[in-house]
């Protein structure tokens, strides 16, 4: 009773809870918008960098920022600013796109920033983030400790208070993320309760930053997510049994699949029962949409959404002023029940028509809170529709030179 007591109070007094974030750059530094005297920068943007941007002028047109992991920015080699999802819903557009968007950005790096991004008094604000939740907790050991994971329990069912919310930033501090790199990234596995503890922790924060937009009066745009469900785990769980299964490649990769022999799978299958990798195979081979989307959704080492991040992306859009884009309910269309892999580079990176895709998806939405013409969609792809056949980057016959790009492997700014 009194606790119950207490909390309406808290509530009432201090709001509804709204988590505490922070988050550094792979060398420990704070700052990851730096100020200029030309206006701010991403300080974590290496390539294609977003120029300084500053303060919007009075007769300026709209202005779109987009926020987000390196499926909008940083992902995709060989290709220009302009390319990138934001540039390309820009020039659809006709508007001002700013892509804020950096390599393992998540909603606490996000949020981290949130405030001093939207000084720039953007009129819509795209959220397309949710991969680096997962993918992080792999790449960074976030969720990883044993303590940790037995603690994820009790914070999910007690997290909604703002009482506990109040006495757990007291013990805990500031849930801090340092941003991925060659230096501090190891491979940790994520069972369903950390994958669980995700969901909830991502739903809290993403709340909070749809709030704090719509209070500053920014439309927000959240989109759900969409990758490659033909791609495998990041890593071989049997090795040795997809090697005698004829798999053309000791590196987990989108390679043709219907060529192998019925016998060497068998045998494969007889080294190692159950393994996943071998159910990829068979699910690829049979053309099984349902055991390729339930193998995405379980995979131990996961850079992808699943199915659960992504209702949790259509919840809060539903429970807030946020405009969803369910571009993941968009992609399976165009793909006949899953996205199209020609998409995509590998689970989750997106090639040129990837990005084109994910812009004119997006800009279809933010035209209609803007009161401009919305593109068409992207053509559904015409090729890559085997599940059995090549899926990603690593089969693909080498595109050719673009001369826009120097020698340096693509390092395109424009």
């Amino acid at each position: 009773m009194f606790l119950g007591v207490a909390e309406a109070l808290l509530r009432v007094v201090i709001g509804s809870p709204t988590p505490e974030l922070a988050a550094t750059l792979p060398d420990g530094s704070g700052e990851l918008i730096r100020a200029t005297s030309d206006g701010i920068e991403a300080a974590y943007q290496y390539e294609r960098r977003q120029p300084a941007v500053g303060p919007k002028q009075l007769d300026a047109g709209p202005r779109v920022l987009w926020l987000g992991g390196s499926s909008i920015h940083g992902g995709t080699r060989d290709i220009t600013r302009l390319e990138e999802a934001p540039g390309r819903a820009g020039d659809l557009l006709g508007v001002e796109s700013l892509n804020f968007g950096g390599i393992g950005m998540d909603t606490v790096s996000i949020g981290a920033i949130l405030e001093e991004v939207l000084e720039l008094e953007p009129d819509v604000l795209v959220l397309y983030t949710g991969h680096n939740e997962l993918g992080n907790a792999v790449f960074t050991g976030r969720y990883a400790d044993a303590g940790t994971a037995r603690i994820a329990t009790l914070r999910a069912r007690l997290g909604a208070l703002r009482l506990f919310q109040g006495l757990e930033m007291v013990v805990r501090g500031r849930e801090s993320l340092i941003l991925p790199s060659e230096a501090n990234e190891g491979q940790f596995s994520v069972d369903a309760r950390t994958r669980a503890e995700i969901h909830w922790r991502f739903e809290e924060r993403l709340r909070h930053l749809v709030s704090k937009a719509t209070t500053s009066g920014v439309h927000v745009v959240l989109a759900t997510l969409m990758s490659n469900a033909v791609a495998p785990s990041m890593e071989f769980e049997c090795p040795k049994a997809m090697r005698r299964a004829g798999f053309p490649s000791f590196r987990p990769e989108a390679l043709p699949v219907g060529d192998l022999r019925e016998e060497d799978l068998a045998a494969a299958e007889a080294m190692s029962p159950g393994c996943r990798d071998l159910q990829w195979v068979r699910a690829r081979r049979g053309g099984d949409r349902e055991a390729l989307d339930v193998l995405r959704d379980t995979d131990p080492l996961p850079v992808r959404a699943d199915r659960a991040l992504n209702q949790v992306i259509r919840e809060v859009a539903s429970d807030t002023d946020a405009v969803l884009v369910d571009v993941e309910a968009m992609a399976r269309s165009a793909g006949g029940g899953l996205e199209p892999s020609a998409w995509f580079l590998d689970p989750m990176h997106l090639t040129v028509a990837g990005h084109d895709a994910l812009a004119r998806m997006t800009a279809r939405s933010i035209s209609q809170l803007l009161g401009l013409q919305a593109p068409d969609l992207a053509p559904p792809p015409t090729t890559e529709m085997d599940l059995a056949g090549c899926g990603g980057e690593g089969c693909r016959a080498r595109r050719g030179f673009r001369p826009e790009f120097d020698l340096d492997f693509g390092q395109g700014r424009r």
